[in-house]
C-alpha cells in the first residue's frame, strides 16, 4: 500500500481553483473494475510531499458505483480514504457552514450494493467503530473546530427530506443527512481500507428554520482545504488501527458483478 497517498471522494462543490490548496496536479489516474472506469482522478501534491487523488463524487442520478470507487483504491494501492460530503443538519445545534468528523451512521439507503462479494463464509464484517479512528484523530488535529463526533443518516437522494421524514431520523438519533458516505465506509471494510466521513453542513433540515446565507460556507470550504495537507501529512506511516484486517483474505474472494 502507498502510505503516501489518500483519495479524497470529493461530494461537495468546491471551487476547482480551491483545490490547489492540495497542490499542482502532478498525474492522473483511471482505473478499470469489475463496476466500470473511475477517473480519471486527478492526483494532486506539493514537493515530494503527500498526495491526494481527487475524485468528484455527487449523490444520484450521477453517483459512480461506489463498489467500483473502493475497488479503485485498493488496485492504484492507497489504503486511506476520506469522504467529504455536504449535508443536511438534524440536530437543532449544526447550522450552515458547521463541518462535522463523523464518528457512525445509520443505513438508510435501498438502492445502492451492499457487498462486493458473492460468498462470505462464516459471519460478516464488523461495523465497530464504523470509521477509521486513526484517519478521525488526524481530522481532529487539522480541524480543531470541527464538531467531532455525530451520526450520519445516510439516504438515496436525490430528493430531500419531508418535515415528518426529519422527525423521524432525528428520534432515530440521526445528526446530519447524507447521500455519499454510505455504502462506501463498509465497502471499504470489507477491502481492508481505511474510510473516514468528513460532513461540512450546506442546509438545515426541513423542520428547522433556515439560517442566512452569508459566506459561513464558502469558510468552511476553504478551512477543510486548507487543513486536508495537515492531515496527509498525519497519516504519513505505518498504520496504527485495525481496518486492514477487517478485509483479510478479500483478494481470494468472488467479486460480484451484475
Amino acid at each position: 500500500m502507498n502510505e503516501k497517498r489518500v483519495l479524497l471522494l470529493l461530494a461537495i462543490a468546491v471551487p476547482p481553483p480551491a483545490l490547489d490548496a492540495l497542490g499542482p496536479v502532478v498525474a492522473e489516474h483511471t482505473v478499470e473494475t469489475p463496476w466500470g472506469r473511475i477517473g480519471p482522478m486527478a492526483e494532486r501534491a506539493s514537493g515530494d510531499g503527500p498526495a491526494f487523488l481527487v475524485q468528484p463524487y455527487f449523490g444520484l442520478p450521477t453517483r459512480l458505483d461506489p463498489r467500483a470507487t473502493v475497488w479503485a483504491a485498493r488496485q492504484l494501492g492507497i489504503q486511506r480514504l476520506i469522504g467529504w460530503d455536504a449535508g443536511v443538519a438534524l440536530s437543532r445545534y449544526l447550522h450552515r457552514g458547521d463541518t462535522v468528523i463523523v464518528d457512525d451512521y445509520i443505513d438508510h439507503v435501498h438502492h445502492q450494493p451492499t457487498t462486493l462479494f458473492e460468498e462470505w463464509g462464516i459471519g460478516g464484517i464488523e461495523q465497530v467503530p464504523a470509521f477509521c479512528p486513526q484517519i478521525r484523530e488526524a481530522l481532529r488535529k487539522a480541524l480543531p473546530h470541527a464538531i467531532d463526533g455525530g451520526v450520519y443518516l445516510a439516504v438515496d437522494g436525490p430528493r430531500r427530506e419531508s418535515r415528518a421524514e426529519a422527525r423521524l431520523y432525528r428520534a432515530w438519533g440521526g445528526d446530519v443527512i447524507g447521500q455519499n458516505l454510505v455504502p462506501e465506509v463498509a465497502l471499504a471494510k470489507e477491502l481492508g481500507l481505511c474510510y473516514a466521513g468528513l460532513v461540512t453542513v450546506v442546509d438545515r433540515a426541513a423542520d428547522l428554520p433556515p439560517d442566512d446565507e452569508g459566506g459561513t460556507l464558502r469558510d468552511a470550504l476553504r478551512t477543510v482545504l486548507e487543513a486536508l495537507p495537515k492531515v496527509a501529512w498525519e497519516l504519513v506511516g505505518e498504520l496504527s488501527c485495525r481496518c486492514q484486517q477487517a478485509g483479510a483474505g478479500a483478494s481470494e474472494r468472488r467479486p460480484l458483478v451484475e
